[in-house]
């Protein structure tokens, strides 16, 4: 997948917010079935790919003949759903129906026409929803309706995958400015903001996996990131790495004594060996595993002799008993 943007001189403010849905999923993998890619089988989770798709196609059923025509828009007309889900907060395509019986016809079919496209006329009959806005709406709400019974109870065992990814990239977020945070969990898409652009939201998903997609959607930008490798292999309740290794950190006495010092001033390597009274290299362990941790920056101190330094992150402080607080009880979290 490539981002393709436009950088303008006067980049907005910028939002970002973490969504987490499962009813997302079955948008990517019928994404993903009907878009024009090579190279399908690169998709790490093709297999469950194919079965959310084959579980949507049983012979009968008013979705395999509505499935046919959003088929002729090829892959992309499936995104357009994508900020309605956003939008109401649905995790089930259940929820997203119910929600999309409230929403303006008239939004539906913009929305609609702005990811649709066809190669020449659609094929499987006239399928032009600005004709009847109200009975696309209908149609639309009747699908997705039809598609949640076989569809949700499948999506529900992908839930706790990506809720676990999700709170690993709120943690992230309080270390990280939105482009290092973007460009971390898509594996190297680097993001300029852009003219227009108040917000990002970054989605996490099992079935993408290896790929991103983004999409813009008005002032909004979306980035559908593959889970990372933590999150894939955690049970429920896997301690996240940094609550792991916030704590590993925080329980040793020399270390300790390293952030007390620092929360003075910022001192260098050498300095910060003498003050222990240990050997360089043991300092520097201590560093190392303060910084992993995300309690101490390194710098340089660039002056008449350059010169490393260390410093303690204080922003990182507060929120230390927050975040085991929010493992021991996830559902205080917002």
């Amino acid at each position: 997948m490539t981002l393709l943007s436009t950088t303008f001189d006067d980049p907005m403010p910028l939002r970002l917010r973490v969504l987490a849905s499962p009813a997302i999923e079955a948008l990517v993998a019928h994404w993903i079935s009907q878009a024009e890619i090579d190279h399908l089988d690169e998709f790490l989770e093709i297999e469950r790919i194919r079965s959310v798709v084959a579980a949507s196609e049983v012979p009968g059923r008013n979705s395999e003949e509505d499935l046919e025509k959003l088929r002729s828009h090829h892959g992309a007309a499936w995104t357009f759903l994508l900020p309605f889900v956003d939008g109401s907060g649905a995790g089930t395509l259940a929820d997203l129906a119910a929600h999309l019986e409230a929403v303006d016809p008239e939004m539906l079919v913009r929305a609609f026409s702005s990811q649709s496209k066809c190669d020449g006329p659609c094929d499987h009959g006239v399928f032009d929803p600005s004709a009847d806005p109200v009975a696309f709406k209908a149609w639309l709400v009747g699908l997705i309706d039809d598609l949640s019974s076989p569809l949700d109870p499948m999506l529900a065992e992908l839930g706790p995958t990506l809720a676990h990814d999700a709170e690993l990239t709120r943690f992230l977020e309080r270390r990280m400015t939105i482009p290092q945070l973007v460009e971390s969990v898509t594996n190297g898409i680097a993001y300029t903001p852009e003219a227009g652009v108040e917000e990002i939201v970054l989605v996490p998903s099992l079935l993408i996996r290896p790929f991103n997609l983004v999409f813009r959607f008005g002032g909004t930008r979306y980035f559908l990131y593959p889970v990372s490798e933590e999150a894939l292999d955690a049970d429920d309740d896997t301690p996240p790495s940094w609550v792991v290794a916030l704590f590993k950190a925080i329980s040793d006495e020399r270390r300790l004594r390293l952030l007390r010092h620092l929360a003075g001033n910022p001192a260098s390597l050498m300095e910060l060996t003498e003050y222990l009274g240990t050997a360089k290299s043991t300092t520097h362990h201590h560093l190392r595993t303060l910084r992993a941790a995300g309690l101490v920056r390194h710098t340089m101190d660039v002056g008449d002799k350059e010169e490393s330094r260390y410093e303690l992150r204080t922003d990182v402080l507060p929120d230390a008993f927050s975040f085991l607080s929010t493992y021991l009880d996830p559902g205080a979290s917002s």
